[in-house]
């Protein structure tokens, strides 16, 4: 019984910067391989692709939008070469008002070569109270997104399911903030998510499915950061 693994990578980060903002682009190329020697012996190959592009512009001191373009490009070598690519154009506004209320705010397109194309979004208001000693700030969200399978659920050797469906998820956030000289900081958020099709295993058919219920959690987030001395 031995398991080796072998992963190699390499990735670029790279900035342009002129009057009113910048342009980036990053960049990752990962290579993995592994052997499994059991009673269940497995040999596993992959390689993955990323590249991120983006412009930030600021239109003044109070509002900035980033435009941008996400490609990924996934390869595993199972019982065939099985790949898929994601190419997501995105874009995200960010207002800062001079009255505390700040709007961040942002889409995503996605197209998917297995799954076609699905559009997630999400809305970030705040708004800070400030005090003598520091800030009172009142935040919410509402998101939503999309996440496909992966190669090995898809195509792999235990338990692969090429039926699977993409789960789609929102999650609703409210919340609370309250910061005092720096030396005090203290945040409470709800939070509620709702998940359809979230991908699970079947141990009866040792295959990956599609949970059948939808999955609602929500709860509460207490955070505390205290320097007393």
């Amino acid at each position: 019984y031995s398991f080796s693994a072998k992963q190699e990578r390499a990735g670029i980060s790279s900035v342009y910067a002129y009057n009113k903002g910048s342009f980036n682009i990053n960049a990752a190329y990962s290579d993995y391989n592994s052997d499994s020697r059991s009673a269940f012996p497995s040999t596993f190959a992959a390689r993955n692709l990323v590249v991120d592009a983006f412009n930030k512009y600021n239109f003044d001191d109070r509002f900035y939008a980033v435009v941008g373009l996400n490609y990924i490009d996934d390869t595993a070598d199972l019982e065939e070469d099985e790949n898929f690519t994601i190419i997501d154009p995105y874009v995200n506004l960010v207002y800062v008002s001079d009255f505390g209320f700040n709007l961040n705010a942002g889409g995503r397109f996605n197209n998917h070569s297995e799954y076609g194309n699905n559009m997630v979004y999400n809305v970030n208001p705040s708004f800070v109270l400030k005090t003598n000693e520091g800030y009172l700030k009142l935040l919410a969200s509402y998101a939503t997104s999309y996440i496909t399978p992966n190669l090995t659920q898809l195509f792999g050797a235990f338990g692969a399911n090429p039926d699977l469906e993409p789960e789609e998820d929102r999650t609703i956030e409210g919340g609370v903030e309250y910061l005092k000289n720096k030396e005090l900081r203290l945040s409470a958020l709800y939070f509620n998510r709702k998940e359809e099709n979230f991908i699970t295993f079947d141990p009866v058919t040792f295959g990956s499915i599609n949970a059948e219920n939808t999955i609602d959690a929500q709860g509460v987030e207490v955070e505390l950061d205290w320097h007393p001395i």
